[in-house]
């Protein structure tokens, strides 16, 4: 859970695989633009890796690698 941070603006500078990581949650994070996702990152399969979210402008605002791992996040994202 990432909460309360508002100086956060990125994880790491790089792309993480988290092959045994099931959510991300994400509140009070205005300046986090950045996941070190790609569309492999996270747990595949029934228990999926899924981002929660608070505000919905945040989400909006989420610079994401590319195409694929938009469109593989986004499905995933739920608000909290």
């Amino acid at each position: 859970m990432l909460n309360d941070l508002p100086e956060l603006k990125s994880i790491y500078w790089s792309f993480l695989p988290f092959p045994y990581l099931e959510k991300i949650i994400v509140e009070e994070c205005p300046n986090l633009k950045k996941l070190p996702l790609e569309s492999r990152s996270g747990k595949q399969g029934e228990n999926v890796l899924y981002i929660g979210y608070e505000d919905m402008k945040w989400i909006e605002n989420v610079e994401w690698g590319d195409e694929a791992t938009k469109t593989r996040f986004l499905l995933s994202c739920i608000q909290v």
